[in-house]
């Protein structure tokens, strides 16, 4: 890890970033752009979980009921323990979320995929909006 304390120069420096950046790759993906003055996140490539969590329960079609199924059993309160920051996102995200729910809850009764209602029903109790 890289401390504000360390040095900016010199071979140690060197080998600090060369293994973060190692790292980093390595967990994450080529996600940094190396630039003059330092590093870069490509924020287009650096997916959040929130945004996952939205995409499969938007775009995976009913059919795939496991698949909807385990993603409405990962419904949390957003950003969960965070600092009071946090008060208005969790509110944004939470009625985002509610909203894909519902829209889901409601396409899985009407196509009698009763499973993945259930599901969707018992992710909005978690959120607080069932």
């Amino acid at each position: 890890m890289l401390w504000p304390g360390d040095e900016t120069q010199g071979q140690t420096a060197r080998t600090r970033r060369s293994r973060l950046l190692s790292k980093v790759r390595q967990h994450a993906g080529d996600i940094v752009q190396i630039q003059d003055e330092g590093w870069a996140l490509r924020h287009d490539e650096l997916t959040s979980d929130f945004e996952l969590l939205r995409n499969t329960l938007t775009d995976t079609p009913l059919t795939e009921a496991d698949v909807l199924v385990q993603a409405c059993q990962k419904v949390v309160t957003p950003l969960q323990g965070a600092e009071d920051w946090a008060t208005s996102y969790r509110a944004t995200i939470t009625d985002e979320l509610s909203t894909i729910l519902t829209s889901l809850k409601d396409r899985a009764v009407e196509a009698e995929e009763y499973d993945i209602a259930k599901a969707a029903k018992t992710a909005l109790r978690q959120l607080g909006e069932g």
